[in-house]
């Protein structure tokens, strides 16, 4: 079963992940939205970490997808739980949280194999042209965990442009 995510869940997510390689930590970012143990897990073992903001990102996600965690609370809750609609970005922000999801998923998905697409992403500079790129960001992710998850991601990404 995957996690169903707003734009906020997945800026969230996004967050946690760069937390992680800075903390040595590493969070597959095409595992944790294919395989809720896998995200779960990690998300224990994040809150687990020495590291402040790996711990506070990994309990804001956990409260955000699954409504649990340690000092939860109904203004945090209320806080996290943006919808798409209502959580209305800039192109900007649009375009760079896009941008930094495309990526991360495409280097987790296949790892070396992603490195011309990952060039092309960094030749983007507004949303239209990530648009044009999500049918090579598809195959790319196809090429490391199959179609189904491939279109699931990417399905994703779309609505962080939209």
């Amino acid at each position: 079963m995957s996690i169903a995510l707003s734009n906020s869940n997945l800026l969230l997510i996004n967050k946690l992940r760069n937390a992680g390689q800075k903390a040595s930590v590493p969070v597959n970012i095409v595992k944790f939205f294919a395989d809720r143990p896998y995200a779960q897990a990690t998300l224990s073992r994040c809150a687990a970490s020495v590291n402040a903001e790996l711990s506070r990102l990994a309990a804001e996600v956990e409260r955000s997808l699954f409504g649990s965690g340690v000092g939860h609370d109904a203004t945090s809750a209320a806080t996290l739980s943006y919808t798409s609609q209502a959580q209305e970005l800039s192109a900007t922000e649009r375009f760079v949280a896009a941008k930094q999801f495309m990526t991360a998923a495409a280097a987790d998905a296949a790892g070396l194999r992603s490195f011309l697409f990952v060039l092309k992403l960094e030749k983007t500079s507004n949303v239209a042209d990530l648009q044009g790129l999500l049918g090579d960001f598809e195959r790319v992710l196809a090429k490391g965990v199959g179609g189904t998850i491939a279109q699931d991601i990417t399905t994703r990404a779309a609505r962080l442009l939209k």
